[in-house]
């Protein structure tokens, strides 16, 4: 997750968008939050975009099970997200 965003660091629709400033993981939960802030800040009005796809499947292995014993289950969906993207 180390460099700077070369593609995808510009805004496609409207005026303003969200920009990270550092790699990072984000999941559903996240971009869901982010969604319900801004639908309540602009008050219903405009349209929004969200142009992130979740495709990575993050698992963890189930706890007090033997190392190699089991498949891990499934927790998550996310997406590495690079240093200057826009969301």
């Amino acid at each position: 997750m180390r460099g700077v965003a070369t593609r995808c660091n510009s805004i496609c629709f409207g005026r303003f968008g969200l920009q990270a400033f550092g790699p990072a993981w984000i999941t559903s939960r996240q971009i869901e939050a982010r969604r319900r802030a801004i639908i309540c800040y602009a008050h219903h009005n405009g349209k929004i975009w969200i142009h992130i796809f979740l495709n990575k499947l993050i698992t963890m292995q189930l706890t007090e099970t033997r190392i190699g014993s089991r498949k891990k289950s499934r927790e998550y969906w996310g997406q590495v997200i690079d240093e200057g993207i826009s969301l």
